[in-house]
């Protein structure tokens, strides 16, 4: 183990980068060693949390995965460091295995990150400024937006009961999972797909008794917690950008513009987003952190 990684350097990031906070977080491969690279995940959390903690200096370090996150936790708590914490995705964690939660431990409210960015007020923003507050689109969007959730949630709930079995229904290789979106349709992801994509899991499950406490969880489950980051993040930019090319007749732009436009957005009026304030806000009590 190096320096950074042994207890003792880990519990002196603090002094290491001249700040009084240091937060760590997945989401970077552990060889990257530019300093200066602007990694997403960590350009939303240090809107948020300098939002919470106005007073302080922060720094927001990526460290890799989830394992070497909990190791980073661990080390923490071992050295007693105080106002510095890990965060981890909650994935599916809390619904299949539990979650692994100590003092040093916040997880993200919804599956991961990129469902906490792309709730559905910031997706309403963004389409509200592109359309210069066409209240038409607007409106229309936010019922196809309602009827998405709906069916993505579905599938997402049958894709997580596969995984108690090692499947299936989603192809993670494909950034869409296998769906085709119809962008004109009342809803995009339409019933044809439903039907297509969750005959595997009637095949796999053809008693639906024998995982029915766990499809009562995810049932009561919202939706952000269940579906994937990826997977909402790449069907919010396409959708995001087929309105972009319909209302301003121009390219489209990249799905990595319209992440940087949607995590400025959370830095310009992270106000607006007192939901997800309110969650971390409390997460930081409950790690401690000094707020004052």
């Amino acid at each position: 183990m190096t320096f950074m990684r042994s207890n003792a350097g880990i519990s002196n990031y603090s002094m290491f980068y001249n700040t009084e906070i240091v937060i760590f977080t997945e989401g970077k491969t552990l060889d990257s060693k530019n300093e200066l690279e602007v990694v997403p995940d960590c350009t939303f959390f240090h809107a948020i949390f300098s939002k919470l903690i106005p007073n302080h200096k922060i720094k927001i370090k990526a460290i890799g995965n989830k394992r070497v996150a909990y190791e980073y936790a661990l080390a923490l708590r071992e050295a007693g460091t105080k106002n510095s914490f890990v965060i981890v995705d909650r994935d599916y964690d809390e619904i299949l295995s539990g979650l692994e939660i100590t003092d040093k431990v916040i997880c993200t409210s919804g599956y991961s990150w990129e469902n906490d960015l792309w709730n559905e007020q910031l997706i309403l923003n963004i389409v509200d400024a592109v359309t210069f507050g066409n209240s038409t689109i607007l409106d229309t969007f936010k019922l196809q937006l309602k009827r998405l959730v709906r069916r993505i949630r579905y599938l997402s709930i049958l894709d997580a009961l596969c995984q108690t079995i090692s499947k299936a229904i989603l192809d993670k290789s494909k950034a869409l999972r296998g769906i085709s979106l119809q962008y004109s349709s009342k809803c995009p992801i339409t019933r044809n797909d439903i039907k297509r994509l969750s005959k595997p899991f009637k095949i796999l499950f053809p008693d639906i008794s024998t995982v029915k406490p766990l499809l009562q969880r995810l049932i009561n489950t919202e939706p952000e917690k269940i579906v994937q980051g990826h997977f909402w993040q790449n069907i919010v930019t396409k959708l995001l950008g087929h309105i972009f090319m319909t209302f301003r007749r121009d390219s489209r732009p990249s799905d990595k513009t319209l992440l940087f436009l949607a995590i400025q957005e959370i830095k310009n009026n992270t106000s607006n987003y007192q939901t997800l304030l309110n969650y971390y806000g409390e997460q930081l009590k409950r790690v401690s952190v000094d707020l004052n």
